[in-house]
């Protein structure tokens, strides 16, 4: 059932949702990232699955990467299920073009990303996609303890995801929420731990901290990602 699920969704972002560069953003945000990874095998290929734990390597056997960079994400639409369609650009820096501009849509209460599957989605990306969608913090969810469960509903059903978020901290409308993540497909398994700062008055993350390791039969590695909000419009208004 959730591959049909996943698939329609699929159909849905490249008919009724084509990404198109002159649709009028509702609101846009604009991050800073820093990614460092060290891998030794091949890539496991989770980059879909929406988590920190997409490795940064490709086809290569051992190393270490690093980069740093911006996010854009233009908010285009609210969709009547709960979802949010985005079109996300990342640049990174001393490179001349920008990646190609991506559409999406967020489930910010399952945490599921379902992006156009022919274009590639950067694990900093994914990462920030995770926690962005709409009704991510809910506060009528949490129990005695500050803390909920959530797994994607949309994936396709190779994968298995579990996030275990428990806040922190609040101050006001902004709230610190730990996260604990697991991503399991086939022999490959990946655990992120780290952070969200979150604004639960305009309802997106002021940053990101978050440290996965992973290993497969015949790869591991470790990711470190932080992101941190620059700009949004709507915050201006």
């Amino acid at each position: 059932m959730k591959k049909i699920v996943f698939f329609a969704l699929l159909a849905a972002l490249c008919t009724a949702l084509p990404c198109a560069a002159d649709d009028a953003p509702l609101r846009t945000v604009v991050y800073h990232y820093a990614i460092e990874g060290h891998g030794f095998g091949s890539s496991p290929g989770m980059g879909s699955v929406g988590g920190a734990s997409s490795t940064v390597f490709e086809n290569s056997y051992s190393g270490s990467s690093s980069r740093t960079g911006t996010i854009t994400v233009n908010v285009i639409s609210a969709t009547g299920d709960g979802g949010l369609v985005v079109d996300v650009k990342q640049e990174i820096d001393r490179q001349f073009k920008p990646l190609q501009t991506v559409r999406c849509a967020l489930y910010g209460a399952t945490t599921d990303v379902v992006c156009d599957q022919h274009l590639w989605i950067s694990p900093e990306t994914n990462a920030l996609l995770v926690y962005f969608g709409r009704q991510f913090f809910e506060p009528t969810r949490l129990d005695d303890k500050g803390h909920w469960h959530v797994s994607p509903e949309r994936i396709n059903s190779g994968f298995k995801v579990d996030n275990d978020f428990t806040v922190l901290k609040a101050d006001g409308k902004i709230v610190t929420i730990g996260v604990d993540r697991e991503e399991r497909a086939g022999g490959f398994r990946s655990t992120t731990t780290g952070s969200v700062v979150y604004d639960a008055g305009l309802d997106v993350p002021d940053s990101v901290d978050l440290q996965s390791e992973m290993a497969g039969s015949r790869s591991q590695g470790d990711v470190q990602i932080r992101l941190d909000l620059v700009s949004d419009s709507m915050a201006k208004r």
